[in-house]
């Protein structure tokens, strides 16, 4: 039981570790297209502020990256 909870422990410090990283690295479109690279139905399933939060960003600011990603 300890090695399970040792394991599921170190798995969810890496995912911090690489969101950390990623916020200080990519750009706010390339967060954006990551995580609907992972998580490719979450815009169906969380409100846009939520995923805005998650991002590190402001809804207003995901919005704008939203439009500019469907121009493209």
């Amino acid at each position: 039981m300890e090695r399970f909870w040792r394991i599921l422990n170190e798995q969810a410090t890496m995912a911090q570790e690489q969101r950390i990283l990623n916020n200080i690295s990519m750009s706010g479109i390339e967060r954006y297209q990551a995580l609907l690279k992972t998580y490719p139905f979450i815009e169906q399933r969380l409100p846009q502020k939520h995923i805005a939060s998650f991002l590190g960003m402001t809804p207003v600011f995901l919005s704008q990256i939203r439009k500019e990603l469907v121009k493209m």
